[in-house]
């Protein structure tokens, strides 16, 4: 929920997370499939939910189907007896802020959102449903996938814009050190631009750091990144945080 003491009717409105999330299948011409009529009408519709980003995609690594808006995400699966259910926005905007005070193995890692293969796409203009709350195939839930836990944080939140920062990361597979991965860092600079790097492969003890350059930018400017692993399947599990440029005067 967003404060907003400027507007004029409505202080308080959903934030746009769904714009955040770096979706593959951004178009403008999308529309909001069957499977999430209903759902979407019955909160408000574009007002409240916002603008379809995607159209319909099965994320394997979940067993269920999705859609995601600007401020909202839907899915359905067999998990949910075929009834549509809100995705977690914030759990994945929070991060690891909202999970710190929790035990490390007690941390199931969120995936951010997959649009790798789809097995199915819908392309029908959005309906009413007349069937009955189960309007997908029927999913065949798979066997439980192990449990994957990512931690992130950086040496020091606040920093000279003249200091490099240290990364770093802890991996986790039902509960026991995940060795050898090697993950993915990007860094949006104050210009919009991003910079890529590699962490060294998690050691023995499931984690690994990393040392990037020095940020040149105003006092007080807040940086972010994103740490992303990438399974052999496919699926992609990302976090992001940030820390603050704060030159002692």
């Amino acid at each position: 929920m967003i404060y907003d003491p400027k507007a004029t009717n409505n202080w308080y409105r959903l934030g746009s997370i769904g714009l955040d999330l770096d979706l593959d299948e951004t178009a403008p011409d999308q529309r909001v499939d069957a499977a999430f009529v209903a759902l979407y009408e019955e909160m408000r519709g574009e007002s409240f939910v916002g603008k379809p980003l995607t159209g319909l995609s099965y994320n394997a690594a979940m067993s269920r189907f999705e859609q995601y808006f600007e401020n909202l995400g839907f899915y359905q699966g067999a998990e949910t007896g075929g009834v549509a259910r809100l995705l977690p926005y914030g759990a994945w905007r929070c991060g690891n802020d909202c999970r710190a005070a929790l035990p490390l193995n007690n941390l199931p890692l969120i995936p951010a959102p997959t649009h790798g293969p789809a097995v199915t796409q819908s392309t029908a203009a959005p309906h009413t449903p007349t069937a009955p709350p189960a309007i997908l195939p029927t999913i065949i839930q798979p066997p439980r996938a192990h449990e994957l836990a990512l931690q992130v944080w950086e040496t020091k939140p606040m920093i000279a814009n003249d200091e490099e920062q240290e990364i770093g990361i802890s991996l986790e597979i039902d509960g026991a050190p995940l060795v050898g991965v090697v993950a993915g860092l990007m860094v949006t600079l104050p210009d919009g631009s991003r910079k890529s790097y590699e962490f060294p492969p998690t050691s023995a003890d499931g984690k690994a750091r990393l040392l990037i350059p020095a940020v040149e930018a105003l006092n007080a400017t807040v940086i972010q990144y994103r740490v992303c692993i990438s399974r052999p399947s496919g699926e992609r599990y990302c976090i992001k945080e940030s820390y603050t440029i704060w030159n002692n005067p």
